[in-house]
């Protein structure tokens, strides 16, 4: 397009970026009488279907960001905005100036008087935009330029815009198959499913600002069970605009501020630390941990009480979908049978049927004994940043002692389960003289160093993802609990009960060439949600995308009860079982197509 002249007035000169929607070129305007001619932002946007209605929602949306950049200095102003051979151009003031991902980063730690600063300034402009019912839907450091004539902050690349480029590629698309618009780590949970709220983009200005304050990217930090970032171990603030970035940043938008003039008010109604302000003490307990956006937050609130876990109903582990056939009219094998959704169980024949291997009859996996736990790392080799730094060195108790089989720790060492910055926190380390001692300077006695507990670690599920060879799942997990013939295609089916107290796992071989070509997992509801978040990841061969992991947390949340996904050449479907149990099934597209949700709701 370099060269290129559109509607006789904005000369292309050069590309700027490119990115999922479309491109942006830095253009001139040639219809303006100066030298050199001023430059503009020219913005291609590449619609997959186009029609009457989505050009009519095009030129309302180009109107709103007119209207906003007119009334407001601080957001560039839109020149043009129309259609041209089949594609949507917007032409915007060209902000000269830097992005902040120049100011933010590893090794650059803003003060909390600089993070201060530049949250009031980006709540102004955002109380502005929320006012006018508008929604940014992607906050980051490479959205917001410094100006460079006035040093002033812009807000840049509206999300609404490239709403309407992506309504076209799937118009009928199902809420479990949104393709959402923002960034993983700074993008929240009900965003990513394509439910953005005016507390979303609360969510992805105070993870900038966490961002700022410890130089540490979102995707690398750690959260807590509830999904609630871990963060005030990397940064000296005070307690109480501790309090308002963790707001700014709860899991569930209902604990956020509603919108930024709630938060701007919060902000400016909080004084700031004087010198002699302590710094927030990092936690004394570790929790256990998944990362941002990665992301796959935990959940803080289930319709079922507010734990992060939700209590096991004593249910049987249960295979809808991977062992397709079974033998009948056995009455030691009639339980396996009932371990298969209807669907497959219709699908036998005897021709498909086999003996089960040659292990004695048992009762259903409720009743057999489970291999023991022993607990591994959630991530090996990760880069991401710890949730703390420091032992703990404490002999309280945990937060919830009536979770059995849980090897959490608690995100904090208060009865509320938040981990919110305490508005007096307190050293159990401390060297302070007590009240009773005599008022003489006497030094404190060197206490004994604390040994360093543990790191509470969620539990390893030796997952394995397609494509894996059947003699390297067996060197880890030995001989099946149950080995049929498949129900698709010339297929083994293989399942291995309790691999863990409360998961399953279940693969489907090529008969020829032993490889996975499905693999599963079942979760009952004692499994905490880190655990089945990284046994997600694993099973896609540590490449989960953020909608994936999102998915099975609504799923978790019992927001959703069938989640459906493409990613590459595999097919993802999560579905909540009518018995509460999780099934998560990865498979090779080829194999088959999604399942009716009817045919795998049952246990």
């Amino acid at each position: 397009m370099l060269g290129q002249i559109l509607r006789q007035r904005y000369k292309i000169l050069r590309q700027l970026g490119e990115g999922g929607f479309g491109k942006t070129f830095l253009a001139e305007d040639l219809d303006m009488p100066v030298n050199p001619k001023p430059k503009c932002v020219v913005k291609q946007l590449h619609p997959q279907m186009l029609d009457p209605a989505m050009v009519r929602r095009f030129e309302k949306e180009g109107e709103i960001l007119y209207r906003l950049g007119q009334q407001n200095p601080q957001i560039p102003d839109v020149y043009a905005y129309f259609q041209e051979n089949g594609e949507f151009y917007l032409i915007q003031e060209f902000i000269e100036g830097h992005n902040l991902e120049e100011e933010i980063g590893t090794g650059k730690r803003w003060t909390e008087a600089q993070t201060r600063t530049f949250l009031q300034e980006v709540l102004e402009i955002l109380a502005f935009v929320h006012k006018n019912q508008v929604i940014h839907r992607d906050i980051k450091p490479s959205n917001i330029m410094r100006r460079d004539r006035d040093g002033k902050l812009v807000l840049i690349d509206f999300g609404i815009v490239k709403e309407i480029v992506q309504g076209g590629a799937d118009p009928e698309r199902t809420s479990g198959q949104t393709l959402a618009i923002g960034t993983p780590g700074y993008m929240p949970a009900e965003q990513s499913t394509g439910q953005p709220r005016f507390s979303s983009d609360i969510y992805a200005l105070g993870m900038t600002a966490i961002h700022a304050l410890t130089g540490v990217s979102p995707d690398r930090l750690q959260t807590d069970e509830r999904g609630e970032v871990i963060w005030q171990h990397l940064a000296s603030v005070s307690p109480g605009f501790a309090a308002i970035l963790s707001k700014m940043t709860a899991y569930y938008f209902g604990d956020r501020y509603a919108n930024a003039p709630e938060a701007l008010q919060a902000l400016t109604t909080t004084s700031p630390p004087t010198p002699a302000a302590a710094p927030v003490n990092p936690p004394s307990v570790v929790a256990a941990t998944v990362a941002v956006g990665g992301h796959s937050p935990a959940a803080p609130r289930s319709p079922a009480g507010g734990s992060g876990s939700i209590p096991d109903p004593n249910s049987s582990s249960r295979w809808p979908v991977i062992a397709g056939v079974a033998i009948a009219g056995i009455a030691a094998l009639a339980l396996l049978i009932g371990l298969l959704p209807p669907l497959f169980r219709r699908a036998s024949t005897p021709s498909e049927r086999r003996e089960v291997s040659s292990q004695p009859s048992a009762s259903p996996s409720q009743n057999a004994p489970r291999a023991s736990d022993s607990p591994s790392s959630t991530s090996s080799g990760s880069d991401r940043v710890p949730a703390s730094s420091t032992p703990s060195g404490s002999n309280r108790a945990p937060a919830n002692p009536t979770d059995s089989g849980s090897d959490r720790a608690p995100a904090s060492p208060s009865d509320s389960g938040s981990d919110r910055v305490p508005a007096n926190p307190t050293s159990s380390g401390s060297d302070r003289v007590p009240a009773s001692s005599p008022p003489l300077p006497v030094p404190p006695s060197p206490r004994p160093p604390v040994p360093p507990s543990p790191r509470p670690q969620t539990q390893g599920v030796p997952a394995f993802p397609l494509d894996t060879a059947r003699r390297d799942v067996e060197a880890t997990l030995g001989q099946p609990t149950r080995d049929l013939r498949g129900a698709y295609g010339n297929t083994r089916a293989v399942v291995y009960n309790g691999v863990r107290d409360g998961v399953d796992l279940g693969y489907l071989f090529d008969r020829n060439s032993g490889r996975i070509r499905q693999t599963e997992a079942s979760f009952r509801q004692s499994v905490n949600l880190p655990t089945a978040q990284q046994t997600l990841n694993d099973l896609l061969d540590g490449q989960a995308p953020d909608a994936v992991r999102q998915g099975l947390d609504r799923v978790y949340r019992r927001q959703l009860d069938n989640y459906r996904y493409q990613v590459g050449g595999a097919k993802v479907q999560i579905v909540r079982q009518d018995c509460g149990d999780i099934y998560v099934s990865i498979w090779d597209e080829r194999l088959h197509d999604f399942v009716e949700f009817q045919q795998v709701r049952q246990c």
